[in-house]
């Protein structure tokens, strides 16, 4: 077994608003992105980021309103939050996500208009779904077509 540094170090990015996001970064190797859920900070996945310190370079960003990072702002939404995980990628050079319940949305949403995404994981994405809607509005009747008609590996 190899002793790997799981120290964190924390930065910071200007999202597209001007609006600053923290986070904070651990380990070596391709980097990836681990945004987290509506009650959680960057802080609340620090066990796995430290895991997978030893194969990967990751970073952890506080969510608007949280942490390191600034304020909401009046016209927030699922938009802004893809324009300030964007800021985040851009940095690191990750093409890697994983999101957690809202941060899944985030993530599900960046994969959908970004193009530098390639690979994603959500774990209990916040979907509200309508019962008498067969899909949710823009998405292939097989989910499991999406997002991957959208985007494919290179």
């Amino acid at each position: 077994m190899t002793n790997v540094d799981t120290s964190m170090t924390s930065g910071r990015v200007t999202s597209r608003d001007g609006t600053p996001i923290g986070y904070l970064k651990t380990g070596r190797g391709p980097a990836v992105v681990i945004l987290h859920g509506s009650m959680e900070s960057a802080r609340s996945h620090t066990l796995l980021a430290q895991a997978l310190a030893g194969d990967f370079t990751v970073y952890l960003p506080d969510r608007r309103g949280r942490g390191m990072s600034g304020p909401h702002r009046p016209d927030h939404s699922v938009r802004t939050e893809v324009e300030d995980l964007q800021a985040v990628l851009a940095e690191s050079g990750a093409q890697a996500a994983f999101g957690v319940s809202a941060g899944g949305l985030v993530v599900l949403e960046a994969a959908r208009t970004l193009p530098g995404i390639r690979k994603i994981a959500v774990y209990e994405p916040a979907l509200a779904m309508d019962p008498h809607q067969e899909t949710p509005p823009g998405w292939s009747a097989s989910t499991t077509r999406w997002p991957a008609a959208r985007w494919r590996p290179r």
